[in-house]
């Protein structure tokens, strides 16, 4: 008896501990609210009848080895189930808004100048920007780390009244560095992009055509990062933070997004590293989702686009580009206030990308099939080779993908397309019953670099009703287009008030097109690409 009773006590413990964690578990799966009702009742069904078994075993001789192995094993599980949710819980904590934004400063040089790092700079001068109160404020933060890493001695620092001025004091041999906002660089290259032959500041173009741009000149030596309170951004010396419409998620009523159709923009921006960094918004879209009769549309509006942004270009008697909207804020406040100006329409989610995230998420897919309508060698980044119809990619390969346009006729149009076809790919991929049991660990490895308004209770319930039903959606995107085929024009901006830059007329009746789409998604009408064709004509292509 004594040699007996050792075992049944360690395997009445097991039991014990077994029932505990099974408990637990149920617990963190019902707050969770993953799965649907019928699935819980039998897991608790299957965890009861599992004590139950377990505890059994341990009146019989050598059944009840079986009995621990079995509690073992399943207390082993319950432990992974439940630190998968905790697991999930934290990534979604950390794809929430933010409450700092981190500007990029870069100290660029001209390349080839001999400046191979920021110690060569020692008692050169420095050019910056005091176009604004906050974008001289951060050239001077990040002068003081410049300081800091050249020991302590002082710089020489001449300022100008615009980035445009800056990077000719760069080019012209003026300054021999320039400390610049990574966010406004593009702006830049949009300015030298745009001036003529001829013209003051006309750097020439390439072999193919391309109009030589800054960044073609000029290379980053090193970044300083600012961190700030995350607030629109004053760029007019104002004085005061733009009054730009905010949708105060304190506020904010949640949807339940498995029967309530909704709006989502995503936002791609042209950075690397962490989500926080403001940066430019070139990839716009907007996801039109209806559950109920599982439709999803996708609207793209070309970046460089010329709209009104609420609460900045008020009274300037300007626009500016749609793509430009990003720099302005950080949780994409700017760009939403944008295009549902443009739309008339209220989105509810945002979700902000960078490069980072595009090719961690593909990556955690393993890889995505991806439509092309063309076939082509990537011009952006050499190397890469694309066959028209399906590509199975990985995430490096996604990226060169959606970032390409010279390679298209109408450039900037398709890769707003191919955009469209990526997100479609990487839908089908992840709704697939395997990855969605699995969704926390994918989520778990891009948390660091995707943000979005949505709420846990609003995510889970789109994962808990595709594990339901399991049913296939009916997917179509649309391209809004500009008049005159989509050619651009040169036009002064908001962010270039004296320079003209390559803008985008969007064309009214594509515009209406477009929000016609969204409007009878969301009143519950089936959309077939068929449908679209011969609804819109020509305004589909």
């Amino acid at each position: 008896m004594k040699k007996l009773r050792i075992p049944v006590m360690l395997g009445i413990l097991l039991v014990l501990v077994q029932a505990m964690v099974s408990v637990v578990a149920l617990y963190r799966i019902k707050r969770f609210d993953v799965l649907v009702n019928r699935y819980l009742v039998l897991l608790v069904l299957a965890l009861f009848f599992a004590v139950v078994i377990v505890a059994g075993t341990q009146f019989f001789r050598y059944a009840n080895i079986v009995g621990d192995v079995l509690s073992i094993i399943l207390i082993i599980a319950l432990i992974w189930v439940t630190n998968s949710i905790h697991i999930t819980e934290k990534a979604i904590e950390k794809i929430a808004p933010k409450d700092t934004m981190d500007i990029m400063m870069n100290v660029m040089v001209v390349k080839d100048s001999g400046f191979n790092e920021i110690g060569t700079l020692s008692g050169k001068t420095i050019g910056i920007c005091k176009m604004d109160t906050d974008t001289r404020d951060y050239c001077i933060d990040a002068a003081t780390k410049m300081r800091s890493d050249l020991g302590d001695i002082d710089i020489p620092v001449n300022e100008y009244e615009d980035e445009f001025s800056l990077s000719q004091a760069l080019l012209h041999g003026d300054v021999s560095a320039m400390i610049v906002d990574s966010s406004i660089v593009g702006t830049i290259d949009d300015t030298y992009a745009a001036i003529e032959e001829g013209e003051d500041g006309y750097l020439g173009k390439t072999e193919d055509g391309i109009p030589v741009v800054f960044t073609d000149m000029a290379e980053v030596l090193k970044s300083y990062t600012i961190t700030v309170e995350a607030k629109p951004r004053d760029m007019e010396n104002k004085g005061e933070t733009p009054n730009i419409p905010e949708k105060k998620e304190d506020d904010r009523e949640i949807i339940d997004t498995s029967v309530t159709p909704f709006l989502m923009y995503v936002s791609g921006i042209d950075t690397e590293g962490d989500i926080s960094t403001i940066a430019r918004s070139d990839v716009n879209v907007i996801i039109c989702v209806n559950p109920v009769t599982k439709m999803i549309g996708m609207i793209t509006t070309p970046r460089d686009s010329y709209v009104e942004i609420p609460g900045v270009t008020d009274g300037s008697g300007l626009y500016d580009k749609l793509t430009h909207a990003g720099i302005f804020s950080a949780q994409c406040q700017a760009s939403i206030a944008a295009l549902e100006k443009v739309y008339g329409i209220d989105i509810d989610y945002f979700m902000k990308l960078n490069f980072t995230s595009m090719r961690g998420l593909i990556d955690a897919l393993g890889g995505v099939d991806v439509y092309s309508a063309y076939e082509f060698d990537s011009r952006n980044i050499l190397g890469v080779h694309f066959k028209k119809g399906m590509n199975h990619v990985s995430g490096y390969q996604a990226l060169v993908f959606c970032r390409e346009r010279y390679s298209f006729p109408d450039g900037d149009y398709q890769r707003g397309r191919n955009h469209l076809e990526m997100i479609k790919a990487i839908f089908n991929k992840a709704i697939s019953p395997a990855l969605l049991t699995n969704y926390s660990e994918i989520l778990d490895k891009i948390s660091s670099n995707l943000e979005t308004n949505m709420t846990q209770s609003e995510i889970t319930k789109l994962v808990k009703m595709q594990l339901d039903d399991r049913a296939s959606w009916t997917i179509v995107s649309y391209a809004t287009s500009g008049i005159n085929g989509g050619q651009q024009q040169l036009r002064c901006t908001y962010t270039a008030k004296q320079y003209k830059r390559s803008v985008t007329i969007l064309d009214p009746e594509s515009v209406a097109c477009a929000t016609e789409m969204m409007e009878r998604i969301l009143n519950g009408e089936i959309v077939t690409e068929e449908q679209l064709k011969d609804y819109f004509g020509k305004k589909t292509k």
